[in-house]
């Protein structure tokens, strides 16, 4: 069984690790939209603001873009890139 996801039919809450900006953040695992990562990467010192793009990571040099109001499952280990949408790099 994976502890790292939410298991809704037990009530159980699991908090997992995910990355953002190379940073370590503690989230509960399971369903989230792209604002609420960066509001909790936010709320826990990340250096980003509600307004910057947020892409996942899928493999190294392979992302795609996580639009605010899309829902995600998210776990352990996920790894999340936030940048000014003015950024052109």
């Amino acid at each position: 069984m994976d502890h790292s996801r939410t298991n809704t039919d037990e009530g159980q809450r699991v908090a997992c690790e995910i990355r953002v900006n190379e940073q370590t953040v503690t989230v509960v695992g399971g369903h989230h939209t792209g604002t609420s990562i960066k509001r909790v990467a936010i709320e826990q010192g990340v250096a980003i603001a509600e307004d910057f793009v947020l892409s996942i990571e899928h493999e190294p040099r392979r992302t795609r873009i996580v639009a605010d109001e899309e829902v995600i499952v998210v776990e352990t280990g996920t790894c999340f890139t936030a940048v000014a949408d003015d950024d052109n790099s």
